[in-house]
């Protein structure tokens, strides 16, 4: 393949991708990988005609014990499993989608919405906001994203990123608990299959109304403490790739963001189902009375 044109060569099984606009598309000699890789990017298949932003290819080599991976006709990394390539091209892929939409707000964390708004859950890897999102969303509010929130920086609309989520296996067992149910085969790897969460919504969601910064799980009962709007801008800041390249421009956005926004820390233990029944009743309307500034 000519790196200049950029072009999939006849490798045999191919899929497209788009992913806010982003369009991708992947070429491989391996079905397996393929049908992997459909199944975590089940909410953005696309058709194969319009021409694609990025071209990937994977070449599984030595029965599957090497993978070559290929973006836009150059050598871009080499792999030991399935599992290794598949997790680096579905990362590859949300990182350039990431960079193609400067014009959006994107925060590392997850938004849902309910009933008076959305709320966000800011958070770095780790910390517990996938677990968190999932056991909301069994709780009936709606899942926008999770990992990466785009959000409209004018109206504060979250818009719909279907990414299969992170989830440990353990996490899985506590939300069977409270009633999560999927197919063994939306299971993969580290990934728990977008398909698993559907029905996605299909357009931006109501503007964000909460602010949920997460402390580390420790002994104390749930509780949800309010803090300063300038507080939850300081990490959002920390959060936010497009904030940390444009710190000046973040500081004229977000006061006018987060103007209506009531803002916490959710103080936690291991009581999944204490700390999104709290949440929820915020999301309803209960108010609480919180420093602004």
């Amino acid at each position: 393949m000519s790196a200049a044109s950029g072009a999939v060569t006849d490798l045999p099984h191919r899929s497209a991708y788009a992913l806010l606009g982003y369009r991708v598309a992947v070429a491989t000699n391996s079905a397996e990988f393929l049908a992997a890789l459909d199944r975590l990017n089940s909410e953005f298949l696309a058709d194969a005609g319009a021409p694609p932003h990025a071209t990937y290819e994977v070449v599984s080599l030595a029965g599957g014990r090497l993978w070559d991976l290929t973006f836009q006709g150059e050598e871009w990394h080499w792999c030991d499993s399935l599992p290794a390539a598949l997790g680096q091209v579905e990362w590859h892929i949300v990182e350039r989608a990431v960079a193609w939409r400067p014009d959006l707000l994107q925060v590392h964390g997850a938004a849902l919405a309910g009933p008076a708004g959305t709320v966000l859950l800011p958070g770095a890897s780790g910390i517990g906001k996938t677990t968190l999102a999932l056991a909301l969303r069994l709780r009936g509010l709606r899942l926008y994203a999770d990992d990466v929130v785009f959000i409209e920086p004018a109206s504060g609309r979250p818009l719909p990123f279907p990414r299969s989520p992170h989830v440990h296996d353990d996490a899985l067992a506590r939300l069977a608990a409270l009633g999560l149910r999927y197919d063994p085969a939306d299971h993969l790897d580290r990934y728990l299959c977008a398909a698993a969460l559907r029905p996605w919504p299909d357009g931006p969601g109501p503007p964000l109304r909460a602010i949920v910064l997460l402390e580390p799980p420790s002994g104390d009962a749930p509780a949800l403490a309010p803090i300063t709007q300038a507080e939850a801008a300081v990490e959002l800041l920390r959060l936010s790739e497009n904030l940390k390249r444009f710190p000046r421009a973040g500081l004229d956005l977000l006061p006018a963001l987060l103007r209506d926004v009531a803002c916490y820390r959710l103080r936690r233990n291991d009581d999944l189902a204490a700390a999104t029944e709290l949440i929820c009743q915020r999301l309803a309307g209960r108010r609480s009375t919180r420093p602004r500034r």
